[in-house]
């Protein structure tokens, strides 16, 4: 898809922390999905509004940075057209 996590203001590939840290919104979410009932609860009341956040940072931010992003000091860029 030639698509690259960078970090935001070196424009290096994004390193493992960082990586993480982008990560962390879907990895909660998705740990607290696997566990039944308890987990269940969990992630209505902690996942659910983290992806909702990250959905809505999505499409309102003009860059289109999600969450993910933010914590990560990171964004995707497009190896297509970078230069």
């Amino acid at each position: 898809m030639k698509l690259q996590v960078v970090h935001q203001s070196t424009r290096k590939p994004a390193t493992f922390r960082e990586s993480a840290l982008r990560n962390a919104p879907v990895g909660v979410a998705t740990f607290f999905a696997i566990i039944p009932f308890w987990g269940w609860i969990i992630l209505a009341l902690i996942g659910l509004p983290l992806m909702l956040v990250e959905i809505y940072l999505m499409a309102r931010v003009e860059a289109g940075h999600r969450l993910g992003d933010v914590m990560g000091d990171t964004e995707v860029i497009d190896l297509k057209n970078a230069t």
